[in-house]
């Protein structure tokens, strides 16, 4: 779900400067001890807020750009807004994608080009496979560097020994 809300800023008002204009005397002095005034003023920006985002770092990508063919280029685009968990795993809903399903969703009918693609991935360090848990099943499942892209800032320690950055 996404939301928008209009950003305010916080104003001081030093009110040994402010007089008011019915009596002539200085607001400070008919007020007491207090000498600023805190309000809200709204401004001409807005926050957008999603429940459901994923963060591409640029950099990543325009390196990525250089050294993949386009049509790989979309599949990790295609899988980047599938991460999940501490570990950026691949996921449908609650279930960790395996080979089986990840072809599927990324629409490649040979199962060898879907495995020259996962075999590019993986030299590229952009994905890393492990065992994830299927319905108690262990299969293949694939961890996304995320360097490349995250839906969070906080991770489990052991994935930054697995992905560097991209240099």
């Amino acid at each position: 779900m996404k939301k928008v809300k209009p950003i305010k800023i916080n104003k001081s008002i030093d009110l040994s400067h402010v007089v008011n204009i019915e009596t002539g005397e200085f607001l400070i002095d008919e007020i007491g001890q207090k000498q600023t005034l805190n309000i809200k003023e709204k401004t001409n920006n807005s926050l957008l807020k999603s429940d459901n985002y994923v963060i591409l770092d640029t950099e990543s990508m325009l390196y990525l750009s250089n050294k993949i063919n386009k049509s790989d280029l979309g599949s990790i685009m295609a899988m980047s807004i599938l991460v999940k968990t501490t570990y950026n795993i691949l996921y449908h809903n609650n279930i960790p994608y395996c080979n089986t399903t990840l072809q599927e969703y990324l629409n490649i009918k040979s199962k060898s080009n879907y495995f020259k693609l996962i075999k590019r991935l993986i030299e590229l360090n952009i994905i890393y496979p492990t065992s994830v848990n299927i319905r108690g099943k262990i299969k293949t499942g694939y961890m996304m560097n995320p360097f490349l892209c995250r839906k969070r800032f906080k991770f489990d320690e052991s994935i930054f020994e697995i992905f560097k950055d991209f240099k």
